[in-house]
């Protein structure tokens, strides 16, 4: 059973009382991939037979949900307000390392820099750029662990774009290593030890993200799917923290009342979904785990029913396979993998296998200002590096409203209620420097200026939150007169200027050029008149067989390969690809132009 700690005292003494081996620390909070996290710490009790010792550290969490995940796994438990203590009367964590879930929102952690941390990513249906990037990765681990092969990129691609003041981690560099997965090893395990599956999986994500109609339409598909397959099991699978949702419990009720219908309710899906012949969701999840795991197909409820219906038949007919997901790093074996490279890890010795991309270590609060400023020039969130900012300088107005506008943009897509999760947070924000300091004319004008490229269903958000304090709704009702009138701020669509890949004392602002990407970016600055009244475009390549050798604007576009044949920089069109493209085209085209990037 695991052993809680209470006190402060116990903690230093479990510290003391560890042999001189690494002490690992596994921080536990609520996701709906937490479980990627207790399996991990479930291989590690099994793979590491006394060389390192271990214990998980929970946040925003009730300790008997802690240990209801954590089940029968011999493990010392402490809470992170306990861990956070005892760094700051001893001075020191007193763990090697800490294991973190990859989140927009993790629980902010005050301790030492000297702590290694190392980041889990969602799984293989997440890129370790996204990782990197998006949750945070370059601000926050010294390591992540990389789940499947990715594409290549240069070594250097992001030394730029996180400065030193920015970042919660310890060293120069963010080391991708490839791992593999805890929970795709257990899947796989499972799998083999059930053989033949038996069971329909009905998966429900959690409600306060599936779209609102998903409970009716529920409700009209269990039981003619129950009715039209009686000799397979129809598993329903809600979100955990679900279970007892009014909306889930009806549910249940009605499946009940067939004899093929079963309920997923323990703390991981595995065990369950081993027995699956096919998985039936209302997302996209063609890369979940299922798929990776199994080699089944997933299947989208988002369909007429007989003709859903069809489909569930002709798979389970079929013995249909998934098409085959990436390439998963040890399978079977990952930490059991990690474990024995542990000692690169501590001593930071480079390891051959191992990508470690090189962080500037410039201090500089103007290096801060101008990222952030940079930033706010586009259309794409930023959420880590602005929500960074505001950490490291919460005196700044300017930051607030950096925050505050990346959370603006959280892409609606065809989910409101998830939109609404980044909506929430900006409130938080903005209440939270309503607490301190009013804010003035100039701040709302220029707050409001930016959030009025938002969408209305964001600026009615900010403007009607479900709940705020006083101040916040004092706030708000002026917020929503202004945006009635201020004109939006300026962002750059059509830059003029662009920087360079490598080197941050170069940019490129006319002349000869040669454009990478013929797609929608490529195509914004080829076909702008400002923009060829200071550029010459001499080439314009792209890597699709498909575009290649299309005329657009009396410019055939090319093959790559053509780029070496003329002697002009490259501006490369890709926002989402950019430093895989860098990649592509110096190391395996030998490109020896200078070449840029787009904001």
């Amino acid at each position: 059973m695991p052993d809680v700690l209470q006190d402060v005292e116990q903690l230093a003494q479990w510290m003391k009382q560890q042999p001189a081996i690494p002490k690992l620390g596994f921080l536990l909070f609520p996701s709906a991939v937490s479980n990627q996290l207790t399996d991990f710490v479930a291989d590690c009790y099994t793979y590491a037979a006394g060389h390192v010792s271990s214990c998980v550290v929970y946040a925003n969490m009730d300790l008997a949900e802690v240990l209801t995940q954590l089940a029968d796994i011999p493990v010392t438990i402490v809470s992170l307000s306990l861990l956070q203590q005892h760094s700051a009367v001893h001075q020191c964590c007193g763990l090697d390392m800490l294991f973190i879930q990859e989140s927009y929102f993790a629980p902010e952690l005050k301790l030492p820099k000297s702590l290694l941390k190392v980041g889990l990513p969602h799984g293989t249906d997440i890129p370790i750029k996204k990782t990197l990037t998006t949750y945070g990765g370059l601000l926050e681990f010294d390591y992540v662990l990389a789940t499947s092969a990715y594409p290549a990129m240069d070594d250097q691609a992001f030394y730029h774009d996180y400065p030193l003041p920015l970042r919660n981690h310890q060293r120069p560099f963010c080391c991708v290593i490839p791992f593999g997965m805890p929970k795709f090893d257990r899947f796989l395990r499972q799998c083999r030890l059930v053989g033949e599956p038996d069971s329909i999986i009905f998966h429900l994500s959690n409600l306060r993200i599936e779209s609102p109609d998903v409970i009716s339409l529920s409700s009209q598909l269990i039981p003619l799917i129950l009715q039209a397959f009686p000799h397979y099991n129809v598993i329903l699978r809600p979100y955990p923290a679900d279970l007892t949702h009014p909306d889930i419990e009806a549910l249940i009720k009605i499946g009940q009342g067939f004899s093929n219908f079963k309920v997923s309710d323990s703390p991981s899906y595995i065990n369950d979904y081993a027995r699956g012949a096919v998985m039936l969701c209302f997302r996209d999840y063609s890369e979940h785990l299922f798929a990776q795991a199994t080699g089944r197909p997933v299947l989208n409820l988002n369909e007429e029913p007989e003709r859903l219906l069809a489909k569930i038949e002709h798979t389970l007919s079929n013995k249909g396979t998934s098409r085959t997901g990436p390439h998963v790093f040890n399978p079977g074996n990952a930490v059991n993998y990690l474990l024995s490279q542990l000692d690169y890890m501590l001593s930071a010795k480079t390891h051959p296998d191992w990508q470690y991309f090189q962080l500037s270590m410039t201090d500089s609060e103007t290096e801060v200002a101008s990222l952030i400023q940079r930033h706010l020039r586009g259309r794409s969130p930023f959420h880590k590096l602005a929500l960074a900012a505001l950490v490291k300088f919460p005196e700044q107005f300017s930051y607030v409203l950096a925050a505050v506008v990346s959370l603006s943009r959280a892409p609606l897509l065809a989910n409101q209620r998830l939109a609404q999760l980044y909506w929430k947070k900006a409130v938080e924000i903005v209440a939270n420097w309503l607490e301190v300091r009013p804010i003035d004319e100039q701040q709302l004008t220029l707050l409001a200026g930016y959030l009025g490229h938002a969408n209305k269903a964001c600026q009615h958000y900010l403007c009607f939150p479900e709940q705020c304090s006083e101040a916040y709704r004092a706030f708000s009702l002026r917020l929503a007169i202004v945006l009635k009138t201020v004109k939006p701020q300026a962002v750059t669509v059509i830059s003029s200027t662009f920087r360079h890949a490598q080197d941050e004392t170069k940019t490129l602002s006319g002349g000869v050029v040669q454009l990478y990407g013929a797609g929608e970016l490529g195509r914004r600055y080829g076909l702008n008149t400002r923009f060829k009244k200071d550029f010459e475009i001499v080439n314009w390549v792209d890597q699709s067989e498909n575009m290649q050798g299309k005329t657009v604007e009396g410019i055939t576009i090319s093959a790559p390969c053509t780029l070496i044949q003329f002697n002009a920089p490259v501006l490369v069109c890709s926002v989402a690809y950019a430093e895989e493209i860098y990649c592509y085209l110096k190391q395996q085209l030998g490109l020896q132009q200078d070449i840029y990037f787009v904001e």
